[in-house]
């Protein structure tokens, strides 16, 4: 079961990693400029601590469970603030899907913390 979890925080990290890398080469370095420069570079980021943490869920499996849980708690913050505070995101779709996937990290973490 703990394998299913595994890959399945692993496709959703992939996912949001070659998102961001295709807005990278798509619209060049800091594609965001509707949004303030620090959420910019953030975002931008992404792409590589995103892949990263795919894969080290599946090769150093605690390395990955903390980069993530910091990653997909920080994403959820600042896209939050972008959302409520800034108002520079409209759809809330994406927010409210890595704000499931904070939960099963968060929810999850201890159980996957530990071997079997």
């Amino acid at each position: 079961m703990k394998k299913v979890y595994f890959l399945l925080l692993s496709i959703s990290f992939t996912v949001g990693g070659l998102t961001h890398l295709f807005h990278n080469f798509a619209y060049g370095f800091l594609p965001y400029h509707f949004a303030p420069i620090w959420i910019n570079l953030y975002w931008t980021m992404l792409d590589g601590f995103d892949l990263l943490t795919a894969y080290l869920l599946f090769r150093k499996k605690r390395s990955g469970i903390v980069l993530g849980t910091v990653i997909i708690s920080s994403n959820v913050l600042i896209n939050s603030y972008a959302y409520h505070i800034l108002k520079i995101i409209d759809d809330t779709i994406a927010l409210q899907l890595q704000t499931l996937l904070l939960g099963i990290m968060v929810g999850s973490a201890i159980w996957l913390w530990y071997k079997d």
